[in-house]
């Protein structure tokens, strides 16, 4: 046995410590076949100054956290189909071995099962069903986590008491591949919440960054079209918190009617004659169309806005492009076209976009104008710009602090790449600084060049 046990510690601690990576956790699983009494042996084979170590449950009969507490910084839920993983976190949230790792856990992540390809994932067969009183539960024992990530799960409601006194607060909530149920309140006047996702939002009174990724309601009574549920979400959102404040709200990845009906839900809920903080930066990547409808009712709320135009065509209709007049609170933009590098012409392509929009709407951008563009890609699109109306609206603003131009490149280029690519920032440089004199002259203009690895 005792010959076993050490190739088993060399060889788990080997994989342990090759799997360390600045960019990525490592994850641990727990294993029958590695003996208890070597947990703590294992442990110490770990550098000291990894911080984070995913805990890949089953967390409940195989092995107790070690004296190694201050390792356990992210512990990762990973569900399979059978669930097992989340009834071994809510045993282990009961037991005593808890209270080893208790005040160093800072992040919970809790992960469903991963869909087959062509299959699709629907909440009835993901695993990972959370509900509010596991959470509760969680932030009740582990004092110290102050983010959540729920990925490729289904938040469902629970009739049982799932407040966790005193409110927290969060730093970070990441929902990616979640589904929410969401129905109507029993009556107009139930203030129990009917959906787990408010039940889980109501133990805050203060969330930093609300993240969302491919968001989904699922169960919606009585709502047979997107307008029935943004109704149903409205309503929803009544049994919201009041103290609740969501400092900054991200949408990522495609604006989605699912999006939409979330985000009307945040952005409706009573705030007892306050503000809401600000609801503020959305990525917006898809039509102008699903836009416009989200911000009749909550684009006041914006502060952050980063619109990609890069696939996008300018309609013969105006009324069908990106409408802001009512993102009157509008901070920071972000505009993102591509033009090609080989092409000088295309330069005139960089806002091209933005001067199709309404020019009131240029108006509202107070602070910072960000552009960036891929010189990679041929963009389709060569319209007349209007360069002195950009460069008078822009320059008679008096709290404008920035028009920031960006040329992105990927990180593998040849030494060719490099030399036009070099060449195109030059000449990018003179072309814009040319036509836009009135924010040359005030010293608002500013260009960066950087390699943007994710392009």
């Amino acid at each position: 046995m005792a010959e076993v046990s050490a190739v088993l510690l060399v060889d788990w601690t080997e994989k342990l410590i090759s799997s360390y990576s600045p960019k990525r956790h490592a994850t641990l699983s727990s294993s029958p076949f590695l003996p208890r009494e070597l947990k703590d042996e294992v442990f110490s084979h770990l550098i000291d100054d990894k911080r984070t170590l995913c805990l890949c449950a089953n967390l409940n009969h195989e092995w107790a956290p070690s004296a190694r507490a201050a390792l356990f910084h992210t512990i990762v839920i990973n569900n399979d189909t059978s669930n097992h993983d989340i009834f071994a976190f809510r045993e282990w949230l009961g037991s005593g071995d808890i209270s080893e790792v208790a005040n160093h856990v800072r992040k919970l992540h809790f992960k469903g099962i991963r869909a087959r390809r062509n299959v699709d994932m629907r909440p009835a067969f993901s695993a990972a069903i959370i509900k509010a009183t596991d959470i509760a539960e969680a932030l009740c024992q582990l004092p110290a986590v102050h983010s959540l990530q729920f990925e490729r799960t289904a938040l469902q409601s629970s009739e049982e008491a799932s407040q966790c006194l005193p409110l927290r607060i969060l730093k970070r909530l990441d929902m990616d591949c979640t589904f929410y149920d969401l129905s109507p309140p029993s009556s107009e006047c139930s203030t129990h919440p009917t959906s787990g996702l408010v039940q889980i939002l109501n133990l805050f009174s203060t969330i930093d960054v609300l993240r969302v990724s491919h968001v989904t309601p699922y169960r919606v009574s009585k709502a047979t079209s997107v307008a029935d549920a943004v109704a149903v979400a409205t309503a929803t959102s009544r049994q919201l918190s009041p103290a609740l404040d969501v400092r900054r709200f991200i949408s990522h990845g495609s604006l989605t009617e699912s999006h939409r009906i979330l985000f009307e839900m945040l952005a409706s809920w009573p705030k007892l004659g306050t503000e809401m903080g600000s609801l503020g930066a959305m990525e917006v990547l898809d039509k102008a169309s699903a836009f416009n409808s989200l911000v009749r009712s909550a684009g006041s709320h914006l502060t952050h806005l980063s619109l990609n135009l890069a696939e996008e065509r300018i309609p013969e209709d105006p009324k069908k492009w990106y409408d802001l007049s009512k993102c009157k609170n509008l901070t920071h933009l972000t505009v993102e076209t591509r033009v090609a590098f080989h092409v000088q012409d295309q330069f005139t392509a960089l806002f091209a976009n933005l001067a199709s929009l309404p020019a009131y709407a240029l108006t509202h951008f107070t602070a910072v104008f960000n552009h960036h563009f891929h010189p990679e890609s041929v963009v389709e699109f060569l319209w007349d710009v209007d360069w002195s109306t950009i460069d008078d609206l822009f320059g008679r603003r008096e709290a404008m602090k920035a028009v920031v131009v960006e040329f992105r490149h990927n990180e593998d280029r040849g030494p060719i790449r490099k030399l036009v690519e070099s060449e195109v920032f030059g000449f990018g440089v003179e072309f814009v600084t040319k036509k836009l004199p009135k924010l040359q002259e005030r010293g608002l203009l500013r260009f960066e060049q950087f390699a943007a690895a994710t392009d």
